[in-house]
């Protein structure tokens, strides 16, 4: 790539995770994995310099003799994750002023954010500023994110400990539309963050609720599957501070009780707390007409800030896609972690999955990626057939009748080591039929949520005994968030782990209840709130 003006240096690769060595202002450790998208990555070092890599071109210029030299002694980084290439960018740090300008009909969107403490940290889209000093002007001539923003910081938000106004779909009746209005919302309390939401996921444990399937006190605000940024912490919070990008996961983790310090973290004892609607301490944080609010699993994503326990976070590296990085908070590793952790799929497998949706297509990933020679993908939908063949299925059907024969063909009679049921609710009439499907050893998961006053299955003790065949229950995939939430986004880096492909359709809160219907009328395979 060729370079103008004197004086001008650049770095041969978009370094995006490489640690700065103060010894030379051009040297990086290269990362292993570089995430999807353009990635740009310089150092303050002299003035007006130009860096350009991977196409995208900054241009720094100070306000005061001597700032650079400041800054480039001080290590500063500049990382960039950007989509528009026409785009242009001017963010005053002193004044947290922006102006955005493109050469094409497409306004970018730009968010600064600064934090309470220092107000040294900004951040504009997915770009990162850690400024020794908040002063200078960064022109950003390059692609960037899309519609400008101005992100409070934590005191202005809260002045003098009020709550916050926030906006959040809630649900105030069993069987009635979730209601978006404004709400009010504590401070974190000890041990407690509050995170401005990025993307919130569409799961059908929400429509649970609508349904009464999941039980759980109401009035809440809904959503369990979501990821964003780290606006302020409560008192004793020591390993995450503002500007973290977290995903937040439905099962928090204590790291102390018998089930976490034996790695089954989804057993903590602390999810006897997931289904009472009060914060781990017993107050609520979220407020509406007089009345506390629940939080769906501690959670509450259907809103666009919200404050949880840091058990349920787990930070991600900066530059993460948190749009797709939400739903690896529920939906990814419940479905992938069915296959690879619970039903423990192996390289040369026939696995079947009963239900295409938004667990069952994650399952079907995770069994691909396990190495499974046949993966069975089965759903009366149509659509959701034709999806799973994208998503690695080898072969589909429309019932456990029709996949029977389908896997006695492939397998000739040995059938399949693993059957997953994914469906939308689990009902013990499925347990039979997935018997059948699987063989000598063979393996069933329950993954979806069953009726919760349906005590009673259907299947063969016979078979259970004489094949070995076993019966196994799956709740978040087996899955170790602080381990498997990083582990999967690297997968997506790689180009392993589909995670765009799974966003069938991007909604506005305001626009929450079209969305839980397209999901029943299996016009959805994941559907995707976007702040």
């Amino acid at each position: 790539m060729s370079r103008g003006g004197e004086g001008r240096r650049r770095s041969r690769a978009p370094l995006p995770f490489g640690r700065w060595d103060r010894s030379s202002h051009h040297a990086f450790r290269v990362p292993t994995v570089r995430p999807r998208g353009s990635v740009v990555m310089g150092v303050f070092a002299d003035e007006a310099e130009v860096y350009e890599y991977l196409g995208g071109i900054f241009e720094v210029a100070t306000k005061k003799d001597g700032l650079a030299d400041k800054l480039a002694a001080s290590g500063v980084v500049l990382r960039v994750y950007y989509t528009d290439p026409e785009a242009v960018v001017t963010v005053d740090m002193e004044s947290r002023s922006v102006e955005t300008g493109s050469a094409s009909t497409a306004t970018p969107t730009v968010e600064l954010h600064m934090t309470a403490d220092t107000g040294n940290r900004f951040w504009l889209g997915k770009v990162n500023l850690a400024m020794a000093m908040a002063k200078g002007t960064v022109r950003a001539k390059g692609p960037v994110p899309k519609l400008l923003k101005l992100i409070p910081t934590a005191k202005e938000l809260f002045p003098e400990g009020e709550p916050v106004k926030t906006k959040a779909a809630v649900l105030w009746e069993l069987g009635g539309k979730w209601e978006v209005e404004e709400v009010d919302l504590d401070p974190p309390g000890a041990g407690e963050v509050l995170v401005k939401l990025a993307a919130s996921g569409l799961c059908h444990s929400d429509e649970h609720l609508v349904t009464g399937d999941l039980p759980f006190p109401l009035p809440v605000v809904g959503g369990h599957e979501g990821a964003g940024t780290v606006v302020e912490v409560g008192s004793g919070v020591l390993d995450i501070e503002p500007g973290d990008s977290v995903v937040l996961t439905f099962l928090p983790s204590c790291g102390r009780c018998s089930y976490c310090v034996r790695g089954k973290t989804n057993l903590c004892d602390l999810g006897a707390a997931l289904m009472m609607g009060p914060q781990l301490d017993g107050t609520h944080r979220f407020h509406a007409r007089g009345e506390d609010l629940g939080q769906m699993c501690l959670l509450g994503t259907f809103s666009e800030y919200t404050v949880v326990p840091t058990a349920s976070v787990v930070k991600v590296d900066q530059g993460t896609a948190l749009d797709k990085a939400a739903l690896v908070g529920c939906g990814i590793p419940t479905g992938y972690g069915s296959a690879v952790r619970t039903a423990e799929v192996r390289a040369g497998d026939t696995v079947v999955v009963l239900g295409a949706g938004g667990i069952g297509m994650n399952a079907v990933q995770g069994a691909r990626i396990a190495g499974a020679r046949y993966v069975v993908a089965v759903d009366p939908v149509p659509y959701k057939r034709d999806r799973a063949m994208e998503f690695g299925a080898t072969h589909v059907a429309e019932s456990a009748d029709a996949a029977w024969e389908v896997v006695s063909r492939l397998t000739r009679g040995q059938l399949a080591e693993a059957c997953i049921i994914a469906t939308d609710v689990a009902e013990g009439s499925y347990i039979a039929p997935a018997l059948a499907l699987v063989g000598k050893g063979g393996r069933v998961v329950v993954t979806a949520i069953g009726h919760p006053e349906e005590e009673t299955m259907t299947g063969s003790l016979l078979e259970l005994t004489l094949y070995e065949k076993q019966i196994r229950g799956a709740l978040y995939g087996s899955s170790n968030a602080q381990h498997d939430v990083p582990r999967l986004l690297e997968l997506y880096n790689t180009g392993l782990l589909k995670l765009d492909e799974l966003i069938t359709q991007e909604y506005t809160l305001e626009d929450i209840n079209q969305g839980y219907e397209d999901m029943r009328e299996g016009r959805n395979i994941r559907g995707l709130i976007r702040y």
